[in-house]
């Protein structure tokens, strides 16, 4: 009997020990699919983003100002050259705070898996929250996945319209002198 506790104890602490390795494998997977996300993400040359969009930004307030004198065609062709500009202001608007959101996802990772290691968790709760940290990573996957793409497509476009444009306010600069 006096040989039977402890062993009961051992098989029990390996047994936990096993089941932590389990989860510890998958939070570890989880951790590398997110520096993956994250590692994509911020390969980004994202200056030429901001310039190109600040750019179209600054044409378009210049543009406001000639509504009156601006006839239907140019006004047409300015519209048609800048339909896409959404997505990539889309883009723009969003780079930090899906920045931001990795970064969150990564600190709760972290911290279940410390939380899991310290034993602090039941299997149940465990899974619980595992699975609610995929779910928000694969989501956040989802979104930034979205916004690339369609920053992407649109913005070879939104560049090569941006210098007719350019060319467009510069004759219209010099009918104004």
């Amino acid at each position: 009997m006096r040989y039977v506790i402890p062993l009961i104890v051992i098989i029990y602490l390996t047994a936990c020990k096993k089941q932590y390795k389990e989860q510890n494998e998958q939070l570890n997977g989880l951790l590398m699919e997110l520096h993956q996300i994250d590692s994509n993400y911020s390969q980004i040359d994202t200056s030429t983003v901001y310039e190109v969009a600040n750019q179209i930004k600054t044409h378009l307030i210049y543009l406001h100002q000639l509504v009156d004198t601006l006839d239907v065609e140019k006004a047409q062709f300015v519209a048609e050259a800048y339909q896409e500009r959404n997505k990539l202001f889309y883009f723009q608007d969003n780079y930090l705070l899906f920045l931001e959101e990795l970064k969150t996802s990564q600190n709760q990772l972290n911290a279940l898996q410390q939380d899991l290691n310290n034993g602090l968790l039941t299997e149940e709760k465990f899974k619980d929250y595992f699975e609610k940290e995929k779910t928000i990573i694969s989501n956040l996957k989802e979104k930034i996945d979205s916004s690339v793409q369609d920053m992407n497509k649109a913005f070879d476009e939104l560049i090569q319209n941006t210098s007719s444009v350019e060319t467009l306010l510069k004759e219209l600069e010099e009918k104004e002198e």
